[in-house]
């Protein structure tokens, strides 16, 4: 049930629960503080009745001391003739000095018990006290009354009465500390329940609320952490591009609808990028048909060009046999040879023809987009046959270095379109009676074409961006500045790469493209470039 609840309800579940273990703790420790404050205060008002108890046992045997005076008198009157009658005035007086003394100090002891009143449990209770109190008041009014009379201190019926009363009241006197006494003694015995109630209640609360400490600590990191961590790594592993992670997070709780929040979003943005995806490729597909097109206008030029000289031959051959046509009409064995001759001619020359369109018809076909093993030194030789007549007109100079065969792992026709566009930019780099020459080996354990020139060469930042879309320094100010990023992309494609460089400025370039080796690869590639 409280997977379905909202993060706010279970916080503030979580937080009811805590409120309430800390009032217990509150309550139980507050108990227990305002106990050992009564207590406290208990023992120190019953303390100050001490010194009352104590004065009053005192003034009794003061008492008892002036009545035993009074009877020594007493006894003397009965022995001699003479009777010291001055004597009886002033141990009156003294005694009822002392018996007033006495009664003050009952009063004392009285309020005292009053005030301690507040707590009438534990060792602050004087119900015991209060009765004893009021047993000498009591016997102190019946003293009084006996005193009221001027002679009785001379009437020994009345002494002795006195005498009596003093003895219970000595008695009294003595009990009043003693219950205080004992009821310090028996104070563990009376407090035990009530401090052992007090100790069980709190640990009780402090394991309860470690428990509930604990318990909280878990649903946290099962309700807030761990959902947070999950939200943190998958929206980590989308940003990084894998827009196939979902979360999933259990419960019907915000974190759980912010997960599918952020699950519907990356769908929404991989439909997308699908799209975009797609778009770029056809477009891509477009621009790479559209530079292939170009290169084709470029072999196109030289190719007209040398198709000029053959064509040119041709004419001349079948207008010198229609001159020999019309000036003989009987042809002889000198004439058949020469006729044969100027066939001969024509012949070789139409097929010089077909094989100059061929080698351009094949340049420009797509072909099936598959990489096999590919001999580079006669694709690069047919290349630079091609572009040879165009860059003699120019007055430049093309060169393959003799090398060995090499066989690599390429698609023909992107390998082709690739170094031709290398070869073109040379061509606009260098001025006249330039040299373009072109490399083949290996290096890295891959194969190697280096295609250099000793043209206007680049500077450090041209470096840094020539690979880059619609990045362009022809001096013509013309190009789309996308031959060199489709070039990358092509060798990207067949798993190799191509690096610029130059020392400087009007030092020349090199370009190094490095294709696997036939039979490096684990399987044929179909390249996306080759779509259209």
């Amino acid at each position: 049930m409280l997977a379905k609840w909202p993060i706010r309800y279970k916080l503030c579940l979580m937080l009811l629960l805590l409120l309430v273990l800390m009032a217990t703790l509150s309550t139980a420790g507050l108990i227990g503080l305002y106990s050992y404050r009564s207590l406290v205060k208990s023992i120190s008002r019953r303390a100050d009745e001490l010194p009352f108890a104590t004065a009053l046992g005192q003034q009794v045997t003061d008492l008892r001391v002036t009545l035993t005076e009074i009877d020594q008198l007493h006894n003397l009157y009965r022995t001699s003739s003479q009777k010291p009658v001055t004597r009886y005035p002033i141990l009156r007086e003294q005694f009822g000095l002392s018996l007033q003394t006495f009664e003050q100090t009952l009063i004392q002891y009285r309020k005292q018990l009053r005030g301690n009143e507040w707590n009438a449990s534990g060792i602050g209770h004087g119900h015991k006290e209060r009765q004893t109190a009021h047993r000498i008041e009591s016997i102190l009014s019946h003293i009084e009354g006996i005193t009221r009379d001027p002679d009785w201190i001379i009437d020994e019926t009345e002494v002795e009465q006195i005498d009596k009363d003093l003895q219970s009241l000595q008695q009294f006197s003595v009990e009043l500390p003693s219950y205080l006494h004992t009821r310090i003694r028996t104070l563990a015995d009376s407090v035990r329940i009530h401090y052992r109630t007090l100790i069980v209640t709190t640990w009780a609360c402090i394991l309860l609320a470690t428990g509930m400490i604990l318990i909280f600590i878990k649903l946290f990191v099962i309700w807030i952490f761990k959902p947070l961590r999950a939200l943190i790594e998958g929206s980590r592993r989308v940003a990084l591009g894998d827009f196939n992670y979902r979360i999933y997070l259990p419960g019907h709780d915000e974190m759980s609808e912010l997960a599918e929040a952020m699950n519907n979003m990356t769908d929404q943005f991989q439909i997308i990028c699908n799209d975009l995806d797609q778009k770029v490729e056809q477009r891509t597909i477009q621009m790479v048909s559209s530079e292939k097109l170009a290169s084709v206008g470029f072999l196109a030029a030289g190719v007209a060009h040398e198709i000029n000289n053959p064509m040119a031959s041709i004419a001349l051959c079948a207008e010198s046999l229609e001159q020999r046509l019309e000036e003989n009409t009987v042809i002889d064995k000198e004439q058949v040879d020469a006729i044969h001759k100027y066939l001969r001619m024509i012949q070789e020359e139409a097929f010089r023809c077909k094989e100059i369109t061929a080698q351009l018809l094949d340049f420009s076909r797509t072909g099936d987009g598959t990489e096999e093993n590919t001999d580079l030194r006669s694709l690069v030789q047919g290349i630079v046959e091609m572009v040879g007549p165009l860059i003699k007109t120019q007055q430049k100079h093309i060169e393959l270095k003799p090398c060995k065969s090499i066989m690599a792992t390429a698609n023909p026709q992107g390998l082709k379109q690739v170094i031709l566009n290398l070869i073109t930019n040379a061509m606009d780099s260098v001025d006249s009676e330039g040299s373009i020459t072109l490399t083949l080996g290996i290096r890295e354990g891959m194969a190697e074409i280096v295609v250099s020139d000793n043209g206007c060469g680049m500077t450090e930042e041209v470096q840094q961006n020539l690979f880059e879309p619609f990045f362009t320094q022809r001096k013509d100010g013309q190009g789309t500045g996308l031959g060199l990023s489709i070039a990358h992309r092509i060798i990207q494609d067949h798993g190799g790469r191509i690096e610029a460089k130059s020392i400087g400025t009007g030092k020349g370039s090199q370009f190094h493209i490095l294709l696997p080796l036939a039979g490096k690869k684990e399987k044929t590639k179909t390249l996306h470039y080759q779509a259209a």
